[in-house]
């Protein structure tokens, strides 16, 4: 088995200038099911209650989920800082228009600065919608499967994951993995639009505020970098979203570049006063398949 695996690392050399695009996967043992680990994720909500001291609002939470490295870890659930105090808000003195302060407030951060890998965007739980679903933001690529596994139990979830692989593409491992991972889409690529608010004020200014890109001058449109950041803080600013119902399972590759099928197993609304409302993933390890990097 170690000739094979050496051999596939052979033909990724030879193949490619690079081996980001390939697979060494782990040889499966049939009998052998993956381990299943759960983990839940509240509702990011940076809200802070203006009127009572600037306090967090009870629904508060600033975390996301991050995805292990190996199968000894469940995966952690990352603060970002940024919001912290609240909405992340910076300023800007005489950008771009000169005598205004621009002021740049961000709700929640954007796909391409979380710090995990997944950011519950919403739960709607009925009479508002048939059945549960939740809209997930994601770092890496996913990519939604069309299953639904109405289950919470981690043998049913793992026997699962061990057949997905056999019925994919039987006896090829490799080509199973390759299929997935080139199905996958950075972010999903589903825009939602942004959650960003940029706004220009000088109290002595004629008018005195600026909103973009509403009421915008017209001879600052014409600037070569819109949105009107000083320094450009992530290439793409917009969110992306994927809306799950329970029982949904997708594949993803995280951004430590492992890869995983996880399950929707639960979205619920808390039992306990505020009544945060909360999504629980199964997931394992997409049969151990590893791609090779360069050092």
């Amino acid at each position: 088995m170690k000739t094979y695996q050496l051999l596939l690392l052979s033909i990724c050399v030879l193949s490619f200038s690079g081996c980001g695009d390939c697979f060494v996967p782990t040889p499966i043992v049939p009998n052998e099911k993956p381990i299943v680990r759960e983990a839940t994720i509240a509702v990011f909500n940076s809200t802070i209650d203006t009127l009572n001291n600037r306090t967090p609002v009870p629904e508060f939470n600033i975390a996301t989920f991050r995805f292990p490295y190996s199968s000894y870890s469940s995966g952690d659930l990352p603060n970002n800082q940024k919001f912290s105090a609240g909405p992340w808000t910076f300023a800007e003195k005489d950008y771009p228009l000169t005598g205004y302060t621009t002021t740049y407030t961000f709700n929640s951060p954007p796909n391409s600065l979380m710090d995990g890998d997944i950011l519950v965007e919403s739960v709607t739980l009925p009479p508002i919608s048939l059945e549960p679903e939740t809209r997930l933001r994601f770092k890496g690529d996913v990519f939604p499967i069309n299953a639904s596994l109405k289950t919470d139990d981690a043998n049913i979830f793992a026997t699962y994951v061990q057949n997905l692989g056999k019925q994919s593409n039987p006896g090829s491992n490799l080509a199973f993995c390759a299929f997935y991972d080139a199905s996958a889409l950075t972010y999903k690529q589903d825009s939602t639009g942004n959650n960003y608010s940029i706004v220009a004020s000088n109290p002595t200014g004629n008018p005195k505020t600026f909103i973009f890109p509403s009421s915008w001058p017209l001879n600052i449109k014409t600037l070569s970098v819109l949105p009107p950041f000083r320094n450009v803080i992530a290439n793409d600013l917009s969110n992306y979203s994927v809306r799950f119902n329970i029982g949904d399972v997708f594949y993803y590759k995280a951004q430590n570049g492992t890869n995983f099928f996880v399950l929707i197993s639960n979205i619920q609304e808390g039992v306990l006063a505020p009544k945060v409302r909360r999504v629980t993933v199964k997931f394992a390890e997409a049969y151990k398949c590893e791609e090779c990097k360069e050092n």
